[in-house]
């Protein structure tokens, strides 16, 4: 049965609205004050490690992204879609909505002065672009250093002695896009120190093209928004084949936020194939979400001797 249509949630709305708007300032802000950033870049040419017009374009890019944030808020649960591919059927928790709406603008903020203060401190060298290839190769080298530094990081502060730094997050036991910027300050930096290690150690051999790294944050921001949709929207063969293994999927992330453990890594499942932190029936609750029949309990496992998978990989949805 299709669950019923979601009213818009007003908090939630509200916060989205707010970040359209911060964000849409930001941009028209970066575009109206070319002409005053020309003239500081010209005035301070020997001091300055990238141009003040770059400032301008990494606040432009925060503003984007708070906008996407805001409009993934504002539809999620109103899409047909997501509707019937729920991984989880159960409703927003007033806690976790609270927690979200506070965090989501402040983390925002954080992940944005703590990349300008990097890009313009003399310690790492930038560029703005350089060409095709080396870009898109610098772009990857980041991904793959953040997917290990993500898992490791993820499974240190889910010791009982690290706890307090993860806490925060997993307040959200039903992902939602906010939940993407809901953590705690110490846990951001952790994964911004993350991303920082990585563009450092480019630097080391070439300049970080700037456009990459924008890229790369980019990508890192949706596909963490994307995680956290609370709907699934990759498809069952693709988790049953041999992609599977290295390709993560919005119920892999779920289970983790619903069971408290497992499923460490961030877009990849490939570490937690190789180390052995794979729910076992992580193909069978996939199965059951994009079957149509989400998982009522946030405890609930599913067994073996379930008609949802064979309904699910065969096109259909189960009865």
């Amino acid at each position: 049965m299709t669950p019923k249509r979601h009213a818009i949630d007003v908090p939630v709305f509200a916060v989205g609205v707010t970040l359209l708007v911060l964000g849409s300032l930001a941009s028209v802000a970066a575009f109206v004050a070319r002409p005053v950033a020309k003239w500081i870049d010209a005035a301070s040419a020997a001091t300055q490690p990238l141009s003040f017009t770059y400032l301008l374009v990494f606040l432009a890019f925060f503003g984007v992204i708070g906008s996407v944030f805001s409009a993934a808020a504002m539809v999620v649960r109103m899409l047909p879609f997501g509707r019937v591919r729920q991984v989880y059927r159960r409703p927003y928790p007033a806690v976790q909505r609270r927690t979200e709406l506070i965090s989501a603008p402040i983390i925002l903020l954080f992940d944005a002065a703590f990349v300008i203060a990097v890009v313009f401190s003399a310690a790492l060298r930038f560029e703005l672009f350089a060409g095709f290839g080396a870009t898109v190769a610098v772009i990857a080298v980041l991904y793959a250093w953040f997917e290990v530094w993500f898992y490791v990081t993820h499974r240190l502060i889910h010791t009982r002695p690290l706890w307090f730094i993860h806490k925060h997050h997993h307040v959200s036991s039903v992902p939602h896009p906010l939940t993407a910027l809901s953590f705690s300050l110490s846990e951001r930096a952790i994964y911004d120190l993350g991303i920082s290690l990585g563009a450092a150690a480019v630097s080391w051999f070439r300049p970080v093209p700037v456009v990459s790294l924008l890229a790369f944050l980019t990508v890192t921001y949706l596909f963490n928004a994307l995680v956290h949709c609370n709907f699934e929207v990759v498809p069952a063969w693709l988790v049953r084949s041999p992609a599977g293994k290295i390709l993560g999927s919005v119920s892999f992330h779920a289970m983790h936020h619903a069971r408290g453990r497992n499923h460490y890594g961030f877009t990849s499942s490939v570490l937690d194939y190789a180390f052995g932190t794979v729910w076992p029936d992580y193909a069978r609750v996939h199965a059951r979400a994009v079957g149509g029949h989400g998982l009522r309990a946030l405890s609930e496992r599913v067994e073996d001797a379930d008609g949802y998978v064979a309904a699910a990989y065969s096109g259909q949805r189960a009865q």
